[in-house]
């Protein structure tokens, strides 16, 4: 990949993290516009494929967030090389630490691994 397709890349996917971030205060509907038919989701626990299964995940994830959660939300890194994002968050006391790492391409979440760990 040259220098100029690479920042391309890199600036593309710095969109989708952005809108994808801010999905989250938006609602599930939002947030599945990152995703589609061909995208994954690897966990610890589970592997989720396709927009379904993943907007499962996602509806989970949302019940369970209450708003102390969402209020001690921080974004502690958000680094980004071409078509890859990884990013670190924490909202103690709920999550101490949390980490995604995403495949974008074409505008669409194709991977995405999220691991987190509480106290």
């Amino acid at each position: 990949m040259n220098q100029d397709s690479n920042e391309g890349a890199r600036v593309n996917t710095e969109i989708v993290v952005n809108h994808h971030l801010e999905a989250f205060a938006k609602g599930i509907d939002d947030l599945m516009q990152d995703y589609d038919e061909s995208s994954i989701l690897l966990t610890p626990e589970e592997s989720y494929s396709g927009r379904n299964e993943i907007r499962q995940f996602f509806v989970r994830f949302l019940q369970n967030a209450t708003l102390d959660f969402w209020n001690a939300l921080k974004m502690q890194k958000i680094a980004i090389q071409g078509e890859i994002a990884f990013i670190v968050w924490a909202a103690p006391p709920f999550v101490t630490i949390a980490a995604d790492t995403l495949l974008i391409r074409d505008g669409v979440i194709k991977t995405q691994t999220f691991v987190s760990a509480s106290r």
